[in-house]
């Protein structure tokens, strides 16, 4: 759920991390690194909603489908960052 003061990463249900702004700015990183962390525990799914309050700015609403779509690791010998898939299919919708 993406609010105007962080980030709220639910299962559906439950809550499981709420990720305030840095300086004033959404931390997709942290976003990311917790949608990596989801994708490793749940591998088979591939579906993510966004909810977002109406005064979010769309650009902030790209970034964060960005963040969750997929992301860069780095793994084994490999030096090299490997682009990886995280949740490909995203819904858009409001907050609760």
């Amino acid at each position: 759920i993406l609010r105007e003061d962080g980030f709220e990463v639910t299962n559906g249900e439950d809550r499981i991390a709420a990720v305030p702004k840095v300086e004033g700015h959404y931390d997709l990183k942290t976003l990311s690194e917790l949608a990596l962390s989801l994708k490793r525990e749940y591998p088979d799914v591939n579906v993510a909603s966004v909810l977002l309050e109406p005064e979010i700015e769309y650009d902030n609403l790209i970034q964060v489908m960005d963040a969750i779509r997929s992301t860069e690791v780095t793994e084994g010998p490999n030096p090299r960052p490997v682009k990886v898939a995280l949740f490909e299919d995203i819904a858009v919708g409001d907050a609760p």
